[in-house]
């Protein structure tokens, strides 16, 4: 509990450089570093979108392996559970995914979220 509350002292105050150019941004009118940073944290956000989504794929993917391996119940019981997990969060991101560009159509009249992010690829010279 300590280490949480000495965590979110350390946070508070790392943070209050952003707010006081938050307020510089807002005054002056200019992009400032606080508009950079979030910009970079949404660019971070999907460049990890596909990659947690793949995740998903894997654990479900190993549970199938899993299932299909094994002889012993217990062993078949903790494969489904790897299956039903990886299921439930494919779901879960989709569901979110598809809230997401609902209420951005709703609230911005058609606007659409690239879907998916481009994937960063490799280009030989």
């Amino acid at each position: 509990m300590k280490a949480l509350k000495i965590g979110t002292f350390v946070l508070s105050v790392a943070a209050l450089p952003l707010v006081s150019s938050a307020q510089f941004v807002a005054t002056t009118g200019g992009t400032g570093r606080l508009e950079s940073l979030l910009k970079s944290v949404g660019d971070l956000i999907a460049a990890l979108i596909p990659i947690i989504m793949g995740l998903a794929l894997i654990v479900f993917l190993w549970g199938v392996l899993l299932y299909v391996i094994s002889k012993s119940q217990e062993d078949k019981a903790a494969a489904r559970s790897y299956m039903i997990w990886g299921i439930i969060g494919l779901f879960v991101m989709v569901s979110v995914w598809g809230i997401v560009t609902i209420l951005s159509d709703a609230v911005f009249g058609g606007a659409r979220i690239d879907s998916p992010p481009v994937l960063p690829r490799f280009t030989p010279r």
